[in-house]
């Protein structure tokens, strides 16, 4: 039964890389607007972290997990964590720049 929740654990994980990585090609094709590309990257870092995680899940489906050395287990993870990291960076800054700040009324206004 555990091979089995491993086995579609693995599936949906496939599904969950496929999906982000699919959207990703259809907003980066989209044309050349600034919010296509980063949406796309951020799908993509998506997709990858998500790929990791499906590594780590086949390993252990495939009962190889020690097979690794701590140290790129270790480094898998930190990726993992870092993807996501970077992408959220990039998409915040773009909507920081999206974002006008909105014109105050002068209190002491004449008119």
């Amino acid at each position: 039964m555990l091979e089995l929740a491993q086995l579609m654990t693995i599936f949906y994980g496939i599904v969950c890389v496929a999906l982000p990585a699919f959207y990703g090609v259809y907003f980066y094709s989209k044309g050349g607007s600034r919010l296509g590309l980063v949406l796309a990257a951020m799908l993509w870092g998506e997709a990858n972290s998500a790929a990791a995680a499906v590594y780590f899940a086949t390993n252990s489906y495939m009962h190889v997990y020690n097979s690794m050395p701590p140290e790129v287990a270790m480094g898998i993870r930190i990726y993992i964590f870092t993807v996501p990291l970077i992408t959220t960076m990039f998409l915040v800054a773009y909507f920081k720049g999206l974002m006008v700040p909105e014109p105050t009324v002068a209190e002491d206004s004449d008119e």
